[in-house]
């Protein structure tokens, strides 16, 4: 009986530790005694570039002599929304883009201890959102620093057509992706220590029109010929409608540019980095003028004025002709004008869709499809 009762004693035990849960391992990465400092760094999207002067074009690559302002952000992990009232760590604080030959690093200096180069550090227990934004010299005088109203942060900008205009967002679900980790705890003190650092990845706000020219010879087939001028010809300026003024979102529900009340168009000369480009000789293969310029998006159609001369020295300045874009110029997409000039008077305009940067692929609008 003794060995029976032993035995069904033994098994019962067994059962009980069967039922009893495994206790789950702790991150060694989220425990934190209170003395670690863990720095905010970035890294950004853009690599560097050579030195340019301030509203000098489209921006395609950093350099140290553009100015990057950030904004980083505490987050209420569970309800996955910003602390507005007290949460701003990093305000509107001013930083130098990537170096040549620093890959993309955007070092964030606390404005507290002017001349030390000290970073902020992460609240260990604390969760960010980082937001960024470049507009070259696009402010408003009077109005450089940007309003917080209602859980949004804007500012109105003035463009002429010299400027990029770029918007900034840390993606935090980027930053895990391909790894276990959870994007509600980035990004952070635990992240850091994971080796995830967030990502100023910023994007173009404007739309780009690039123009070229060339002389044209032969007109296309069911096309009637054109009169083709004698000699040489000349572009001597050329200048696209757009909206100046923008509100832009830089932290908000609605992130980008809006165009305030009673906004009117205006028209913005192409330059050549700033400086307006010199009269083009008009030839037989297509050549770029200037620079670019960069326009508000949205609209269907952008008219153009240009100053075409022959080679007696007679103008012909054209003020009524203009180009549709299917579907609207779209922000952050870099369109070809081309001017087809068979004289003073005639002149065809062709628009393609082409790369900004190297996410984009080439399409072209408006041509035949092989």
């Amino acid at each position: 009986m003794k060995k029976y009762f032993f035995f069904a004693a033994a098994l019962v035990a067994l059962a009980a530790c069967s039922k009893s849960p495994v206790a789950e391992t702790a991150d060694p990465d989220e425990v934190f005694t209170g003395s670690e400092m863990y720095p905010i760094t970035f890294s950004s999207n853009v690599v560097a570039t050579k030195a340019k002067v301030k509203g000098s074009g489209s921006v395609a690559a950093w350099n140290d002599s553009q100015t990057l302002y950030v904004y980083g952000i505490k987050r209420d992990e569970a309800a996955d929304t910003l602390y507005w009232k007290d949460g701003i760590q990093i305000d509107n604080v001013a930083a130098a883009a990537p170096a040549d030959g620093t890959e993309g690093a955007i070092n964030v200096y606390d404005p507290a201890f002017p001349g030390e180069n000290k970073p902020f550090y992460y609240d260990n227990s604390g969760r960010y959102d980082f937001f960024g934004y470049y507009v070259d010299d696009a402010f408003v005088d009077g109005q450089e620093t940007p309003a917080l109203n209602e859980g949004t942060i804007t500012l109105p900008i003035a463009i002429d057509g010299t400027q990029d205009v770029m918007l900034a967002y840390a993606d935090r679900n980027a930053a895990v992706e391909g790894t276990s980790y959870s994007a509600s705890k980035m990004f952070s003190s635990y992240g850091v220590r994971k080796g995830i650092i967030p990502n100023l990845k910023f994007e173009h706000q404007l739309s780009r029109f690039i123009f070229q020219v060339k002389k044209g010879t032969v007109p296309a087939e069911g096309e009637p010929e054109p009169v083709v001028q004698p000699g040489v010809l000349y572009i001597n300026s050329l200048s696209v409608d757009s909206y100046a003024d923008a509100m832009m979102t830089i932290v908000g529900e609605n992130r980008g540019l809006a165009l305030p009340e009673g906004a009117e168009l205006t028209y913005f000369p192409l330059t050549d980095r700033g400086t307006p480009f010199e009269q083009t000789l008009v030839e037989g293969t297509a050549k770029v003028l200037g620079e670019s310029v960069m326009v508000m998006p949205g609209r269907v159609k952008y008219n153009l004025k240009f100053v075409l001369e022959n080679e007696a020295g007679v103008q012909q300045e054209t003020n009524n002709m203009s180009f549709d874009i299917v579907g609207g110029a779209l922000a952050g997409k870099s369109y070809t004008i081309t001017l087809t000039v068979y004289n003073l008077e005639q002149i065809e305009l062709k628009v393609s869709l082409v790369a900004w940067d190297e996410e984009t692929d080439p399409i072209n609008i408006g041509e035949d499809e092989d």
